[in-house]
């Protein structure tokens, strides 16, 4: 008693009852609210109703008054809620039903046909489900349903929706920024083997683990007028398509995105062959000072199949990056690279400014590993940190990681130089780049092409040279191919350059050679 609505309420519903409050006395008429009001942790919904009252005694004679008349609803809500949900989601694990997936789908469609998003169906069906479920009952069947359900809801992203269309087939929506396709089928491939992983652990129930796989089909919306019902059946018979060969896979509906997805499967396991088999090699490419004088060397990493010849990087990088090899990958760059090093360090080659660069994949500050294998290997081979220089791309300068920032921070506080490679192909960020306070930038061998014949290329690479004088970094000319180049890129202030006019990139003892003849 004698308190305002603002101070037993909270704002929000405060200012509603007043509005009702104040429409009630201007028409004259009932007006009617509904709310909720939390007692501890408890939820109470009630409907509210409001009448004006005459002839009271107090307040004096101008006053007016109204009636707030109170109903207890929350019962009648929750039941509401209760049928709510049994139309949108699954009684057993809980998920979206076909009803709910077949909504967001076609909210989906609609981004997609106003050109503001790209996405993808997946059809996915657990393997030998119904012979598990006839042998140990629907009870112990239910079960292993949750677990597989939670633990696809558990392995997606916010971006993802995961929903169960009955039995053992559930379907997950993707949602991806409108890209190029190439893009979204990496995305695309990323989810379907994350999600196919949910299975790599057995199942389990009435103290006994069962070994369930999936099949997984994938129908892709990045055009308009897609229909919902034609996404779902592509992508059913694509998952038709992936058990044929005994399941535990992913198949695209279109054949020419399968193809490519099954040389990128090949490529992952050659891969993993040639790591075992040491068909990756490190060369090495020539890095000189502007009156020729060598000073370093960039590693690049480089793959010889026996039956298949020499692999391209553009060919396995993307791949081993999506699949994790990567790391294994670096390991093998920083390796050879040291060893490269304690050779020239043996036969008196190796001055104290000499500099290594290595490139580092972004996948690599996922953790704490790099800075890590860096130190590991620097010590085991007995080597100067300052022998070696790390690029980065202009993507992972873009990042937000604090993890990030301190990671690079640390190895630049302990000798190794950081270089931004490719600079001016992404996202070049003066503020970035400040924070970030790296050592040298690399200019890309696509402007040095446009060298000889743009005057677009010519201003490009004086602005970038103009930046690196203000900022105090070294800049790096890549893509040296004719004395043209060389001559046009020796009257400029840079600090080296490197390209197959000078050197191509080579094996480490050819490299050595090289150096001698120097």
């Amino acid at each position: 008693m004698g308190r305002s609505v603002n101070e037993v309420l909270d704002h929000e519903l405060a200012s509603e009852v007043v509005d009702v409050v104040k429409k009630t006395l201007a028409t004259g008429q009932m007006q009617e609210l509904e709310y909720e009001l939390y007692v501890g942790d408890e939820r109470y919904v009630f409907e509210g109703r409001t009448a004006i009252v005459d002839d009271l005694s107090f307040g004096g004679s101008e006053a007016r008054h109204v009636l707030w008349m109170a109903r207890d609803i929350t019962n009648r809500k929750i039941a509401e809620e209760d049928v709510a949900r049994l139309a949108l989601f699954d009684v057993l694990t809980g998920l979206p039903n076909r009803r709910h997936a077949q909504e967001q789908l076609e909210r989906l469609l609609d981004e997609v046909d106003r050109g503001h998003a790209s996405g993808a169906v997946m059809f996915l069906d657990l393997n030998d489900f119904k012979r598990i479920n006839d042998a140990l009952g629907h009870y112990h069947g239910d079960q292993l349903l949750r677990q597989a359900a939670q633990r696809l809801e558990d392995n997606t992203r916010r971006s993802e929706i995961v929903a169960r269309l009955g039995g053992d087939e559930f379907v997950i929506l993707l949602r991806e920024r409108r890209t190029e396709d190439d893009a979204l089928v990496e995305s695309i491939e990323a989810a379907a083997q994350r999600i196919l992983g949910c299975f790599e652990v057995p199942l389990s129930t009435n103290n006994n683990a069962y070994k369930i796989s999936a099949s997984v089909g994938i129908a892709i919306a990045n055009q308009p007028g897609i229909k919902a019902d034609d996404l779902l059946r592509r992508a059913d018979a694509a998952m038709y398509a992936a058990k044929r060969p005994g399941g535990n896979r992913y198949a695209f509906f279109e054949d020419s995105l399968q193809r490519k997805a099954n040389n990128r499967l090949d490529i992952e396991r050659r891969m993993g062959e040639a790591i075992e088999k040491q068909q990756f090699v490190t060369y090495f490419q020539l890095q000189v000072k502007p009156d020729g004088t060598p000073f370093g060397a960039e590693a690049l990493l480089r793959w010889f199949d026996p039956d298949k010849g020499a692999i391209p990087p553009d060919s396995f990088i993307p791949v081993a990056e999506s699949s994790g090899l990567i790391l294994q990958l670096q390991d093998i760059v920083l390796e050879q690279s040291c060893r490269l090093l304690v050779k020239l360090r043996e036969q008196n080659l190796l001055s104290s400014d000499f500099r290594l660069a290595i490139n580092v994949s972004p996948m690599q500050f996922e953790n704490d590993m790099l800075t890590e294998r860096v130190n590991y290997f620097l010590n085991y081979f007995d080597l100067a940190s300052e022998h070696l220089t790390l690029e980065i791309t202009e993507t992972l300068l873009m990042s937000h990681e604090q993890k990030t920032y301190e990671q690079l921070q640390a190895l630049r506080k302990q000798g190794l130089r950081l270089s931004i490679d490719d600079f001016g192909t992404g996202y070049s960020s003066l503020a970035y780049l400040h924070r970030l306070n790296v050592d040298q930038l690399k200019i890309d061998k696509s402007f040095i092409r446009d060298l000889e014949n743009e005057v677009v290329g010519e201003a490009i690479v004086d602005s970038v040279i103009a930046l690196s004088s203000t900022l105090d970094l070294e800049v790096i000319v890549e893509g040296i191919e004719t004395e043209k180049q060389h001559t046009l890129i020796s009257k400029k202030a840079v600090s080296g350059a490197q390209g197959f006019l000078y050197a191509r990139p080579i094996s480490s003892s050819e490299f050595i050679d090289n150096l001698k003849r120097y």
